[in-house]
């Protein structure tokens, strides 16, 4: 399992929402919000939404709203690029490109 670090930018005038992520290079990419549930002694990861105010940033990988990439389909080399489809409520789908830090880097997945 993998976690993204990137930026949202919402210059529109009405609040949006990231409602669901998805990458053909994992089997599964979910907003984890921290306050998961404890079910039978394991985290279940619990879907989220992360709200971006209208004129406002918000950074996934801090404050709480984490991207987790689950069971990649294939080994993730340093510099390699792994595309990212973001889905927001009103602003529709955007596909991002995410790099895979070089050795000795940070574990996260990285925006440039």
């Amino acid at each position: 399992m993998a976690s993204a670090r990137f930026n949202i930018v919402n210059l529109g005038p009405e609040t949006d929402e990231l409602v669901e992520a998805s990458s053909p290079d994992f089997e599964s990419v979910v907003l984890h919000a921290p306050r998961g549930l404890i079910i039978s002694g394991q985290d279940r990861i619990a879907a989220a939404t992360a709200r971006i105010p209208s004129r406002s940033l918000l950074t996934i990988g801090s404050h709480g709203i984490k991207l987790l990439l689950i069971d990649p389909v294939r080994p993730l080399r340093p510099g390699t690029r792994i595309p990212l489809t973001l889905r927001f409520r009103n602003s529709g789908h955007i596909t991002i490109d995410l790099q895979v830090p070089a050795d000795g880097q940070r574990a996260q997945l990285t925006t440039d």
